[in-house]
């Protein structure tokens, strides 16, 4: 990882933005099947959290970039 103080691009107020967009879609998202139910309500538990993750790294004094980084594969 090298650096404790990295903001990469899913540290970003653009991926808070686009996640926030997703979790409103899947919330509205009404499933029939319960397999669908089920995976919807594990996406809303993962995105409401990394949303609070990146909210908490949003009042730090680093705070979010607004694109970030894009790491080097």
């Amino acid at each position: 990882m090298g650096n404790p103080h990295h903001r990469q691009f899913y540290h970003s107020v653009l991926v808070l933005t686009a996640l926030g967009v997703e979790i409103k879609n899947l919330y509205e998202w009404q499933p029939e099947e319960a397999m669908d139910k089920y995976l919807r309500g594990l996406g809303l538990i993962a995105g409401c959290a990394y949303v609070s993750h990146l909210f908490c790294d949003a009042i730090t004094p680093r705070s979010l970039p607004l694109i970030g980084k894009l790491q080097e594969f």
